[in-house]
């Protein structure tokens, strides 16, 4: 996982971060960093096309490219295992990676 000098979360206090709280922030994770998507209401806001990851883990979602929300991990499960990722998967969530990476602000790590 990665290690990013600033707030540490677990998935409790990471769901605060969903847009729907007063300071209105959002925040997302994706293997193990914490991402500020706020300034992209369109897309993480309510009503936006991913809505249902705000405030949550996304790794999974997007390495299998899905909004389904049993791959939404909530607090008091345990990590999810990575090396059941297919190679496309890997793929798909590096390209995911390399997207918030060159977008968004990494404000913390996510721990389990």
């Amino acid at each position: 996982m990665y290690s990013e000098p600033g707030k540490t979360f677990d998935l409790e206090s990471l769901s605060r971060y969903d847009g729907n709280n007063p300071s209105g922030l959002i925040y997302i994770a994706i293997k193990g960093k914490v991402y500020d998507v706020s300034h992209r209401t369109q897309y993480y806001g309510r009503g936006g096309s991913y809505e249902i990851l705000a405030g949550k883990d996304a790794t999974v979602n997007l390495a299998k490219f899905t909004k389904d929300p049993e791959h939404i991990p909530r607090p008091g499960d345990s990590i999810y295992d990575l090396s059941s990722f297919t190679e496309n998967e890997w793929k798909e969530l590096n390209k995911w990676i390399a997207f918030f990476d060159d977008r968004y602000q990494v404000v913390g790590s996510l721990v389990y």
